[in-house]
């Protein structure tokens, strides 16, 4: 037979083992949200920078093109040509270039 002091000891462990368990998996828990939100800003930051040096490649073709058109003396006659012409404009300005 067990004491009522052995039944405490055992109760007490026994809370204690279920209390480190939860602490345990509340560490794992906090440890993977850090983790996630780390890795998605780390892959977030280099998409900008891809994006960010795509833009800076296709900006010195629009401009190559832009000035091109623009400078020529003969501009763009027929509608396509304008439409063309207009439209690297118009990239040009919207990558800032």
């Amino acid at each position: 037979m067990t004491t009522p002091a052995k039944r405490e000891k055992r109760r007490k462990r026994f809370n204690y083992t279920v209390l480190m368990i939860m602490a345990s998996m509340l560490v794992v828990a906090a440890t993977s949200i850090v983790y996630s939100n780390h890795v998605g800003q780390v892959s977030d930051e280099r998409a900008m920078m891809a994006q960010r040096d795509s833009d800076r490649r296709w900006c010195g073709l629009l401009t190559i093109m832009d000035n091109a058109y623009n400078q020529s003396s003969q501009a763009p006659q027929t509608a396509i040509g304008k439409a063309i012409a207009e439209g690297i404009h118009e990239l040009k300005v919207a990558f800032s270039c």
